[in-house]
């Protein structure tokens, strides 16, 4: 399943943009689509974080092909 999660979307798009200095958390967060969704929503910061090091790179991987920046984490935490 690729994309940002049906519940979320739902959410987003009935709540107004988050206020200056919004920061968010994504806890197991695979490719990260939800955490890009977040981000474009308007969050300032958003971390996502998941124990899988293969999910990570992933998460790394969609964040640069978004134009986003990833930092912290080795292979299994901050993705």
């Amino acid at each position: 399943v690729a994309g940002v999660a049906r519940p979320l979307a739902a959410e987003l798009s009935r709540r107004s943009k988050p206020g200056p200095g919004a920061r968010a958390l994504v806890p197991g967060c695979g490719r990260a689509y939800d955490a890009l969704a977040l981000a474009r929503h308007g969050y300032a910061s958003v971390v996502a974080v998941d124990l899988s090091p293969a999910a990570c790179e992933a998460a790394r991987e969609e964040l640069q092909a978004s134009g986003g920046s990833a930092g912290g984490g080795g292979g299994g935490g901050g993705g």
